[in-house]
C-alpha cells in the first residue's frame, strides 16, 4: 500500500511541475542556482500548498482576496499547489500570517510559504498594462 501511494504522489508532482512548465510561471533554475538555505524570499508571492481535492478555486481565491489586491491567483489543476501573488507586501504578509494552517472546507490545513525570490516568473503582461510606454521601446 505505502508503496502504491508513493507512486501515485510522484506521478501527481511530476503532472503539477509539467503544469508549471507549460504555464511558464516558475524559473526551475532559479532553484538551482540559489542553496535553499540561502534564498531570500519574496515580500509578495505566496505559495499555498495541502490543499484538499475538494477546494474550488474560487474559493480559495475569495479566501486571499480577503487580505489586498491580488495580481495573480494560479491554482494547479490537480488542486496540489497554488499561487498568490499580490500587489503589495503589507498585503502579502497579512494573508501569511492569517492564513497559516487555516482549514479549508472545514478538512485540511492549507500549509503557506513566501516563495523564493525569483521562483515565480514576472508577470510580463501586468507589467506592460502598467507601463503602456514599455509598448513602444
Amino acid at each position: 500500500m505505502a508503496v502504491k501511494m508513493a507512486k501515485a504522489e510522484t506521478i501527481i508532482i511530476n503532472q503539477t511541475k509539467e503544469w508549471l512548465q507549460t504555464q511558464k510561471i516558475i524559473d526551475f533554475d532559479a532553484l538551482d542556482r540559489n542553496p535553499r538555505a540561502s534564498c531570500t524570499r519574496s515580500d509578495t508571492v505566496i505559495l499555498i500548498k495541502n490543499i484538499p481535492a475538494t477546494a474550488k478555486e474560487s474559493d480559495l481565491k475569495e479566501l486571499f482576496e480577503r487580505h489586498g489586491s491580488l495580481k495573480r491567483f494560479l491554482v494547479s489543476p490537480f488542486n496540489t499547489l497554488a499561487i498568490a501573488e499580490y500587489e503589495d507586501a503589507s498585503q502579502a504578509h497579512s494573508a501569511l500570517k492569517n492564513l497559516a494552517y487555516h482549514k479549508v472546507n472545514f478538512l485540511t490545513p492549507i500549509y503557506l510559504e513566501m516563495a523564493p525570490t525569483g521562483f515565480v516568473k514576472v508577470n510580463k503582461k501586468a507589467k506592460t498594462e502598467e507601463n503602456p510606454e514599455e509598448q513602444n521601446a
